[in-house]
């Protein structure tokens, strides 16, 4: 699940010269890929804390720039995770 989860972040903080250009973000992938977890609650909980404590510390970045872009972008993740986790909440009632 680690390797998972660090392939995705990274492959989503890494932009192509083309898009430089353009003003987009990466947080829309990340709302596609993590956003359907609201509709369980538990693995929310689950993703944000492996996110915080597994792949943020993870030594599979091959170097600097990547481990920073991790650690960025699992913060950005568990943001998502959250606001999901909210619009989960709110469904069920």
């Amino acid at each position: 699940m680690e390797i998972l989860l660090v392939t995705i972040l990274l492959q989503t903080g890494i932009k192509a010269p083309a898009a430089k250009k353009r003003s987009s973000t990466t947080a829309l992938p990340l709302r596609t890929i993590l956003g359907t977890a609201s509709t369980h609650p538990q693995i929310v909980t689950g993703l944000q804390w492996f996110l915080r404590k597994v792949v943020a510390k993870t030594d599979l970045a091959k170097d600097a720039r990547e481990k920073d872009i991790l650690k960025a972008k699992c913060k950005e993740a568990v943001s998502v995770l959250i606001t999901a986790g909210q619009g989960g909440a709110e469904d069920e009632e």
